[in-house]
């Protein structure tokens, strides 16, 4: 009984992984992508092996890991205070809050997208 256990295990992770390589061809998207078609336009500001500092929305700390995988090699901390250049995502509603924010924080938008759910904020203390 136990032996057969083990090529079942195999099959049923082949099956399933076949399943979300075709939905990933298919062209549906999960919340990784959505992220990472948000962040590209950072690639241009952010150097490989970049520390930044992370903001999210409260109780959503997914963001953090899929800022992470989207903007890999570059590294990100909660830790706001540590590094010059801040990653902020905020919800959409509170767009413009943060940016008079950042303003006031003398913080300079080095670039901004926003999507149907978020804004996204890369910001220095370095004037641009």
């Amino acid at each position: 009984m136990k032996d057969g256990i083990i090529p079942i295990l195999l099959l049923i992770s082949v099956i399933v992984a076949t399943v979300m390589f075709s939905n990933k061809i298919n062209g549906k998207t999960d919340d990784v992508d959505k992220m990472e078609k948000a962040l590209a336009g950072t690639h241009n500001f952010i150097a490989p092996g970049s520390n930044i500092s992370f903001q999210n929305v409260p109780n959503k700390n997914e963001l953090h890991f899929w800022a992470r995988l989207a903007l890999a090699p570059s590294y990100l901390t909660n830790k706001a205070d540590r590094f010059d250049t801040v990653l902020t995502i905020c919800n959409t509603d509170k767009c413009d809050s943060i940016k008079m924010l950042l303003k006031t924080n003398n913080r300079n938008t080095l670039w901004q997208n926003n999507d149907d759910q978020y804004c996204y904020f890369l910001t220095t203390s370095h004037l641009p």
